[in-house]
């Protein structure tokens, strides 16, 4: 056998291997159902990084279950894993229905997911970065801040600047200004973006 088909032979065989592997991940055969527990608990950590306002809100117990059955239900959408959990405030906010809806302001904690997404998408994403008029916009919520919140939310983010005059009541705008995110009621002006 010469040197080429030696390598045909290698991709053929490794396609070969790759294809039961899938097969064998799509039908839940025991001997890969590591690989599909380690698959929702890597995403279920990365949201936890995304969404820490979040978490603290909800506590440790219920983020955790809401995170891992996020990341069984919503496979990946972005090639890049940070900006994971971008349906995660829908997933959060249908919690409304759920068993659990008179238990937590469910809309408002959306809203804290919305928030943080915008954030971490405004880091992250490409688009935002190319872009100075990139602002992400998160609808009015009739909960009020209480001051502890927007600390909490600084401290969490701290390549976020917040705006000491944030209500939730009033649109947010969410901007990637140079290396920091801005966080405000107040849209950036063509001006203030050079």
């Amino acid at each position: 056998m010469n040197a080429i088909d030696e390598k045909k032979q290698h991709h053929s065989n490794y396609a070969n291997s790759l294809q039961h592997f899938c097969d064998a991940v799509s039908q839940g055969e025991a001997g890969v159902s590591i690989y599909t527990n380690n698959y929702y608990g890597v995403h279920a950590q990365v949201l936890e990084t995304i969404y820490p306002i979040v978490k603290s809100f909800l506590g440790e117990k219920i983020f955790s279950a809401l995170a891992y059955t996020y990341a069984e239900h919503y496979p990946s959408t972005q090639w890049d894993i940070n900006l994971y959990g971008n349906k995660f405030a829908d997933f959060v906010a249908a919690q409304t229905q759920s068993s659990k809806a008179n238990d937590l302001d469910w809309e408002f904690v959306a809203t804290l997911a919305q928030i943080e997404y915008a954030i971490v998408q405004a880091y992250y994403d490409d688009d935002a970065q190319d872009t100075a008029n990139t602002v992400y916009w998160v609808a009015p919520n009739q909960h009020p801040p209480e001051p502890e919140l927007i600390v909490n939310l600084q401290e969490q983010h701290p390549y976020a600047q917040i705006s000491q005059t944030l209500v939730f009541n009033q649109p947010i705008a969410i901007w990637r200004a140079d290396l920091k995110i801005q966080i405000s009621n107040h849209p950036p002006t063509s001006s203030s973006n050079g």
